[in-house]
């Protein structure tokens, strides 16, 4: 094709070949495009700016011009997917909206379970515990109706049956043993001084538990001994076995708690023979030595410093002033 064949084209449209060599042609114009304006050769062209643009002031020649550095979009961070709990612990009546994972902000009402009785109401806390005891098969005492009293939960009975549930697992996996290991239906052993039923004897005689309390006496009558070959910590001792005694004579007046804790702090005198008259953290209740913990030199401040109640009280209960008199050199050493 030459320009003979393009005589004949329509007036928009414009042949290339007499175009100088190197210079590109102007696009037409359209609906969407503008008309170009072509420059001169050598003229110098301005990029355009749109409005609000910043434009930097002219510089001489020879200066370097900055580069600029790719324009990057900068997007919207995508919203956080919000996740919230329901509150699945224990029976209704124990479940606050406090327990419920309320992080996110979500509502709350979103997170209870579908069919769930709504407990925000204190009304309805009763019927919300009498919904999970006809789904988890656990009776009252005096039947479902009985539990409760002018539409309020019993919860002296809660926390008896929290009790009772415990207690049940103890006795038949552990008992006699210092702890019961719930997950693997086993027990540990710490002392071997049977540390749960002492710590719990106050407890049960509180709540009014007889037959518990009667079971645990029966032990401590007959399998309780401290005459044996064990090291024991000073603390833990004091506070669990000596004073889970003295408190539960205390209760019920019975001698057989207050002998059993008199053997027994007589056992842990060796403890506070020492020059500076601050005990040993470890003691041997039937060789009758101590020693300092296996871990460091030194007793603990918090230990031997928190003592002092359970055998200033047995000196007072036996007349024998050598518990007070121990316990409380330690605070002028």
């Amino acid at each position: 094709m030459n320009d003979r064949d393009l005589k004949d084209l329509p007036l928009d449209v414009q042949s290339i070949l007499d175009q100088a060599a190197g210079r590109a042609p102007p696009p037409a114009a359209g609906p969407h495009v503008l008309p170009a304006v072509v420059p001169d050769a050598g003229a110098v062209v301005e990029p355009d700016v749109g409005a609000g643009a910043l434009v930097k002031p002219d510089v001489g020649a020879g200066a370097e011009v900055e580069p600029r550095g790719p324009n990057i979009p900068i997007f919207p961070k995508p919203p956080t997917k919000i996740k919230t709990f329901p509150n699945k612990r224990g029976p209704p009546s124990l479940q606050r909206d406090g327990n419920v994972s309320d992080a996110a902000g979500g509502d709350k009402k979103g997170q209870q379970l579908e069919g769930s009785v709504d407990r925000s109401r204190p009304g309805n806390r009763a019927a919300a515990l009498g919904q999970w005891e006809r789904s988890s098969g656990s009776p009252g005492r005096r039947g479902v109706a009985g539990r409760f009293s002018s539409g309020t939960v019993d919860r002296l009975q809660a926390v008896c049956d929290a009790f009772r549930h415990a207690w049940k697992g103890y006795k038949a996996y552990a008992w006699g043993h210092d702890e019961l290991k719930p997950v693997s239906r086993s027990f540990g052993e710490w002392f071997g001084l049977g540390l749960t039923i002492v710590d719990s004897l106050d407890t049960m005689w509180i709540l009014g538990l007889k037959e518990e309390f009667s079971e645990a006496r029966a032990w401590v009558e007959k399998d309780l001994s401290f005459d044996r070959n064990v090291d024991v910590n000073l603390f833990e001792t004091t506070i669990r076995v000596l004073g889970g005694l003295l408190s539960t004579f205390h209760l019920t007046g019975d001698r057989l708690f207050l002998d059993k804790a008199k053997d027994l702090g007589s056992r842990l005198m060796p403890a506070f023979k020492t020059p500076s008259k601050i005990p040993f953290s470890d003691v041997n209740i039937g060789k009758g030595t101590a020693h300092p913990p296996r871990w460091t030199s030194d007793s603990t401040l918090a230990e031997v410093t928190s003592i002092q109640l359970e055998f200033r009280e047995l000196s007072r209960l036996t007349q024998d002033p050598q518990y007070q008199v121990s316990a409380t050199r330690v605070q002028r050493s």
